[in-house]
């Protein structure tokens, strides 16, 4: 009965454990203020990966996010202090995976411009 007791615990643990995958840096070029990372968290079938960005910067920057695991690039609009998560893969098979967020920092935009 005890040993029974220490697989459930594990088994309930184990689970726990993989809830929620440790979350990352997501790479690509962004200004310093602009933050970014990944996440999974377990789904019914698979694993939802998101990725998270942040808008510090003291003006608005439009941000595209893909991911590894699904090369569909979505293109986000955020005001200075703004954040939103990005779902790149519903019920993934995967748990890692590797995100890319690309915010073309404005000035430098204006700047190649002229």
């Amino acid at each position: 009965m005890r040993a029974l007791a220490v697989v459930v615990v594990s088994l309930v643990v184990l689970v726990a454990g993989t809830a929620v995958g440790q979350g990352g840096s997501a790479g690509g070029d962004r200004p310093d203020c602009v933050f970014a990372s990944s996440t999974s968290s377990l789904g019914v079938y698979g694993n939802n990966l998101a990725v998270s960005v942040q808008n510090r910067c003291a003006y608005a920057v439009t941000c595209r996010v893909s991911a590894d695991v699904n090369p569909a690039v979505t293109e986000i609009h955020l005001a200075p202090g703004a954040s939103q998560d990005v779902g790149v893969f519903r019920e993934s098979p995967a748990r890692v995976f590797v995100a890319t967020v690309t915010c073309p920092d404005p000035s430098a935009v204006r700047e190649r411009a002229r």
